[in-house]
C-alpha cells in the first residue's frame, strides 16, 4: 500500500468508502505486417533458388578429393554436387534439398525481392553468421553484385570457401569475425544485411542490432525464434545449438514484439513482420514460435 493510501484509507472508511487498486493492463505491441509478395516475383524467386551445382571448370580438386573434404565438415545445409556428391546435412531438421531451408527461402526471399524490384542486381550483401554460405549463394543466384559473409568459426569459413571454389562464385568474400567487432569502420556499409538465425543466440541483442543498423543502408532481413509472450520481453536461456554453431552459453531470447521494439529502438524507420504466404513452412513458423522481419533504414 502506498503512503497516500495509508493516509486516505482511515479518513474515507467512516463514510463507507474505500480505496481500490485498479490494474492497468500493459499495452501489447503489434508489429505491422508486410504484404504478401506478387505472384510473378515469387515465381522468379523460386526459379532462382538452387542448392544443386556442377563442379565449376576452375576447380582444381578431383571428385574423390571433394568427397574427402565434404566428410571433414559438419553440414547444417544440404547440397548436391553433380554428378553424384550428395550432402544430406548433419542437422536432422535441415535434411532434404527442398526441405526446411528451401521452405525458409520461400518464406522471405520473394518479400525481400518485392522491395528491390524483383532482383538483387547491383546490391551489396552482408551475410551475418554466414555458416557455409548457403544464403550468400542464394543472394548470388538472385543477382547480387557482391557479398561479404562472416562467421565466428574458422571451420565454417573454411567450409564456405570450399563451396565457393567448387561451384565458382565471383565477388563473394568470407571472413572470420565476431559479431561484436562488426561496424561501419571494419566492414563498411551494405544495401542488404541477412541476420538469420542469430538473434536468439545472443547475450547482447540490442548491441548486435545497433551494429546491424550501423552497417545497413537499405534493408535488414531478421529471422529469429521467439519466446512465447505477447509482451516485449527478453528471456534468459542456456544457449543450445548444433555442433557447427558457436555458443554464448547464455542467450536472451526475445518475444516477437521485443524484436520489433529493439529494431525500432536502434533506428530502423520501418519494421514489418512477414505474413505466412504458404503453409509449407517449418512447424515453428506455423506455430508462431519463429518469424521474419524486414527492417528498412
Amino acid at each position: 500500500m502506498s503512503i497516500v493510501s495509508k493516509i486516505m484509507q482511515p479518513i474515507l472508511k467512516p463514510f463507507g468508502y474505500s480505496l481500490a487498486r485498479i490494474a492497468v493492463p500493459q499495452q501489447i505491441l503489434s508489429c505491422p505486417k508486410f504484404p504478401l509478395p506478387d505472384e510473378e516475383i515469387t515465381r522468379k524467386a523460386l526459379e532462382n533458388f538452387s542448392n544443386e551445382f556442377d563442379i565449376c571448370p576452375q576447380c582444381t580438386l578431383s571428385p574423390d578429393e571433394i568427397r574427402q573434404k565434404v566428410n571433414s565438415f559438419f553440414w547444417h545445409y544440404p547440397f548436391s554436387i553433380m554428378p553424384d556428391i550428395n550432402i544430406q546435412g548433419d542437422d536432422p531438421l535441415g535434411k532434404g534439398l527442398r526441405g526446411r531451408h528451401f521452405q525458409r527461402y520461400k518464406h522471405f526471399f520473394p518479400s525481400l525481392l518485392s522491395l528491390t524490384g524483383g532482383s538483387l542486381e547491383g546490391k551489396t550483401i552482408l551475410d551475418w553468421g554466414c555458416n557455409c554460405g548457403f544464403w550468400s549463394i542464394q543472394a548470388k543466384q538472385n543477382g547480387a553484385k557482391s557479398i561479404l559473409g562472416f562467421d565466428g568459426s574458422e571451420k565454417n569459413i573454411e567450409q564456405a570457401n570450399f563451396l565457393k571454389d567448387i561451384i565458382g562464385l565471383d565477388n563473394v568474400e568470407y571472413r572470420t569475425m565476431d559479431i561484436f567487432d562488426v561496424d561501419e569502420r571494419t566492414v563498411g556499409q551494405f544495401d542488404i544485411s541477412f541476420f538469420l538465425g542469430l538473434l536468439y543466440h545472443l547475450n547482447k541483442p540490442i548491441e548486435a542490432l545497433a551494429r546491424l543498423k550501423d552497417v545497413t543502408r537499405g534493408i535488414a532481413v531478421v529471422d529469429s525464434s521467439w519466446t512465447n509472450s505477447d509482451k516485449p520481453l527478453l528471456m534468459l536461456h542456456e544457449d543450445k545449438v548444433h555442433d557447427q554453431n558457436l555458443s554464448n552459453i547464455l542467450c536472451m531470447r526475445p518475444s516477437c514484439s521485443a524484436v520489433y521494439l529493439m529494431l525500432k529502438h536502434v533506428g530502423f524507420k520501418s519494421v514489418r513482420l512477414l505474413e505466412h504466404a504458404t503453409n509449407d513452412l517449418p512447424d515453428i513458423y506455423l506455430q508462431r514460435g519463429r518469424g521474419t522481419f524486414l527492417a528498412e533504414v
